[in-house]
C-alpha cells in the first residue's frame, strides 16, 4: 500500500494543532497522557507525528486482531509502509503441536529486527501477540547474516548457517523461509524483503546480490548488500543451542512432564521441529518478548485494559481447557510456563510513556481533542452537500478520500460545483473524522455510500 497523496498535508496540519502539540510535549517529558475525544483514525495521525518528531519507536497495542488490523492499515496509509510493521499473534493454540504459519513467524521476526536496528518504527500488535515468547535479541543478532558484494564467504558455511537458522532447502524457491543452492548460485527468501535474493559466487567471494521474481525466476534489481534474519525463532546456533536440553530437563524436574519427545526433536534438527515454538519460553528462558527490543523511551498506545484482558482471556480459553483436561497425566506443561500472563503485560506497558483514552471519571485530566466521526449520510447526496456546506462555512478544510482514481473522478464529477471547497484524494482510512483543533474533516467514500470498506489482504512478502 503506497502512502496516500491526500494524507501528507493532513498529517502536517493535524501535527500543528494544539492538542497534538500538548500530547507530544508531555510524551517528550516521559509522561503518561490521557486523551479524550480522539477517534482511532485521528489517533493514527497523532502517533505518526509522535514517531516523526520525537524520533522514537511507537508500539500500538490493540485488544483484538480486527482493531490491530485497522490501526495497521490507517498508520500505513499515513506514515508509510516503510515505517509500519505488524506483529501478529500465533495462529495456533499452545497444545496444537503445530508451528505458526511461516508468514506469521516472518512478520514477528521482521518487527523485532527493525526495532533492533534502530530504524524508525511503528509496530502494531494484538495484545495476545505480546504474551508469546520471541526470539531474544542476542540470538537474533547471532543468527542474522549480513552479506555484501565482494565479501568472502564460503558457500558451504552459508548453507550450514541457513539450515541451523531454520531455512528449508528446496530445488527452486517458491515461499518464505527457503533456500536453494546450485553451482555458484545461492537463492534465499528471508523475512524483511519484498522479493527473494540471488547471490552469485566466484570461488568464495560474493560477486553479486540481486532480487528476483519467484514466478519467473528472473532477476529484478542489484543490491550492494543484504540482511538475512533467521527463518524461525528457534535456531540451532551455538552457544544458545547448548542451553536448550538443560532448560528442558529443569522443566521436567519442576513439573513432572516428560519432554523426551521435544529433546529428540532438537537432536534430530530443524527438519522435525514442527511445533517447537510452544516451548520457546523454556528453551531461551521467559524473556520480555517484543518489549526487549523497545527502547525505554518508546511510546505505547494501548486499548482499554478491560478490552485487552477480556480478549486475551477469550483467546486463551481453548488452551486452558485443553490443559485442564490433561492435568495430572504428565503430558501438558502449565500455560504459565509457556506464555506470559496479563498482569505482566500491563506491567511492561506501564514502564513506557503511554497514550490512552481517559477512563470514565478522568476526562478532566485528559488532553481534549473534541473530534468526532462524520455525520452519517447513507448515500443521500443532498444531505452530504449540506454537511459539506456547513463544514466549509465553519472554516473546515474538507477531504474526501477514495480508494481508486476512478472512484475519486466520479465523486469530483458529482461535486463539480463544490470543487473549490473540497479536496479529493486517494486514501483509505477505517473511519473519517471532524477535528475542530485543526479545522480538518475527512470523509471516506465507503462511509458516504454506507458500504463495507474494501479490505486488501495484508501481505508483506510477495
Amino acid at each position: 500500500m503506497a502512502v496516500a497523496p491526500a494524507l501528507d498535508p493532513v498529517a502536517r496540519t493535524t501535527a500543528q494543532s494544539a492538542p497534538v502539540r500538548q500530547v507530544l510535549d508531555r510524551l517528550g517529558r516521559g509522561e503518561e497522557v490521557l486523551v479524550h475525544g480522539l477517534p482511532a483514525s485521528l489517533g493514527a495521525f497523532l502517533l505518526t507525528a509522535a514517531q516523526r518528531e520525537l524520533e522514537r519507536s511507537i508500539l500500538v497495542v490493540a485488544a483484538d486482531e480486527s482493531r490491530a488490523e485497522a490501526w495497521r492499515d490507517d498508520l500505513t496509509a499515513i506514515a508509510g509502509e516503510e515505517v509500519v510493521r505488524y506483529f501478529p499473534m500465533w495462529d495456533v493454540d499452545l497444545y496444537d503441536g503445530r508451528s505458526p504459519d511461516i508468514e506469521v513467524s516472518a512478520l514477528r521476526i521482521e518487527a523485532a529486527a527493525r526495532l533492533a536496528a534502530g530504524a524508525p518504527s511503528i509496530v502494531v500488535a494484538p495484545a495476545a501477540a505480546l504474551l508469546c515468547p520471541l526470539i531474544p535479541s542476542a540470538v537474533l543478532e547471532r543468527s542474522t547474516l549480513r552479506l555484501a558484494c565482494g565479501q568472502v564467504q564460503p558457500l558451504d558455511g552459508l548453507v550450514s548457517h541457513l539450515v541451523d537458522a531454520g531455512f528449508e532447502r528446496v530445488p527452486i524457491i517458491d515461499n518464505l523461509g527457503q533456500f536453494s543452492s546450485r553451482g555458484g548460485i545461492l537463492d534465499i527468501y528471508p523475512a524483511g524483503v519484498e522479493h527473494p535474493l540471488r547471490l552469485e559466487f566466484f570461488d568464495d567471494e560474493i560477486e553479486s546480490i540481486r532480487t528476483f521474481d519467484v514466478g519467473t525466476q528472473r532477476s529484478l534489481e542489484a543490491c550492494p548488500e543484504a540482511v538475512v534474519p533467521p527463518a524461525c525463532e528457534v535456531v540451532l546456533h551455538e552457544p544458545f543451542f547448548e542451553d536448550f536440553v538443560p532448560n528442558l530437563e529443569r522443566a521436567e524436574q519442576e513439573t513432572g512432564v516428560d519432554l523426551a519427545g521435544v529433546k529428540d526433536q532438537l537432536e534430530l534438527g530443524t527438519a522435525t521441529l514442527e511445533g517447537i515454538e510452544a516451548v520457546m519460553g523454556l528453551l531461551y528462558g521467559p524473556g520480555d518478548g517484543l518489549f526487549e527490543y523497545l527502547g525505554a523511551d518508546a511510546v505505547v498506545w494501548a486499548d482499554e485494559a478491560e478490552d485487552i484482558d477480556g480478549e486475551i482471556a477469550r483467546l486463551q480459553a481453548p488452551s486452558l481447557r485443553d490443559y485442564e483436561r490433561h492435568a495430572g497425566r504428565g503430558t501438558h506443561l502449565p500455560p504459565a510456563l509457556l506464555v506470559r500472563e496479563i498482569p505482566w503485560l500491563h506491567g511492561q506497558m506501564a514502564r513506557h510513556p503511554r497514550v490512552r483514552t481517559a477512563p470514565l471519571g478522568q476526562a478532566a485530566e485528559a488532553v481534549r481533542f473534541g473530534a468526532a466521526e462524520p455525520r452519517v449520510v447513507q448515500g443521500e447526496l443532498t444531505v452530504l452537500k449540506e454537511e459539506i456546506a456547513r463544514l466549509g462555512g465553519e472554516g473546515y478544510e474538507v477531504h474526501i478520500l477514495s480508494e481508486t482514481r476512478g472512484q475519486s473522478t466520479r465523486l469530483q464529477e458529482i461535486f463539480a460545483e463544490w470543487a473549490d471547497d473540497v479536496v479529493f484524494g486517494l486514501g483509505n482510512l477505517s473511519r473519517g473524522f471532524v477535528f475542530p483543533g485543526a479545522k480538518v474533516a475527512i470523509l471516506n467514500d465507503h462511509e458516504i455510500f454506507s458500504r463495507n470498506q474494501s479490505r486488501h489482504r495484508y501481505r508483506r512478502f510477495k
